[in-house]
């Protein structure tokens, strides 16, 4: 899958206005996982949005080739749910 060159990710999160948890996979090799997370850290309000990161998951936040999730993907809280932005 080819990204474009032009595409600018900021316009829907700055429209963003009831809470988000924002879920990355460390290993994505589809979304620019650091471009990724500064665009929700600059975009959307701090009190709204929750940045989690899997570190070794894909796009699907699963691991390996088997479909199998992260480790705490299911115990993640809400977004409603104040969360620090952390690595799994």
């Amino acid at each position: 899958m080819r990204a474009s060159a032009d595409h600018d990710p900021r316009p829907a999160p700055e429209r963003i206005g009831v809470p988000v948890l924002a879920l990355f996979g460390g290993g994505d090799a589809i979304v620019a996982l650091d471009e990724s997370v500064a665009v929700f850290a600059e975009a959307v309000r701090p009190d709204l949005v929750s940045v989690v990161v899997f570190p070794s998951t894909d796009h699907r936040l699963q691991v390996d080739d088997l479909p199998r999730m992260a480790d705490g993907y299911l115990k993640t809280p809400p977004p409603s749910s104040p969360l620090p932005r952390e690595r799994m």
